[in-house]
């Protein structure tokens, strides 16, 4: 199913199947992707949002093994958002985690949250599987 779906995708942008799938088995097998979640506290806005034009996405951008970053806003909360970041690799993501710079901007940010931020990671399942 997953193959039939994928050819049908990869007709529709008009690119030979050949050259997507093997990017897509590379990343497949190997990403993982971060959700984090954090609950900035009413009225932090314009400080967070200065910590992190601060060349905060330059700096994960930068990171080896980095390979996307999107941040989310809630619908119904406007103050909770979840950040997801996709590295190749946990050893990538290890290495930014103990990065000085994500260090100091986790204690920078963590005055103006409302709670703990809560992470999980992710990674493709080894199977193929679709669910709605």
């Amino acid at each position: 199913i997953f193959q039939s779906m994928f050819r049908q995708f990869a007709k529709s942008v008009r690119a030979p199947v050949s050259s997507w799938s093997a990017n897509l088995v590379l990343s497949r097998n190997m990403s993982i992707r971060v959700f984090s979640e954090r609950t900035m506290k009413p009225g932090f806005e314009g400080y967070v949002r200065e910590l992190m034009s601060d060349n905060i996405l330059e700096k994960v951008q930068s990171q080896p093994g980095h390979l996307s970053y999107e941040v989310l806003q809630d619908c119904e909360d406007l103050n909770k958002y979840v950040v997801m970041t996709e590295w190749e690799s946990t050893a990538d993501l290890n290495r930014w985690l103990q990065n000085s710079e994500y260090k100091e901007m986790c204690e920078k940010m963590n005055g103006v949250l409302e709670e703990t931020p809560s992470y999980r990671v992710f990674k493709r399942p080894e199977e193929d599987i679709f669910l709605l």
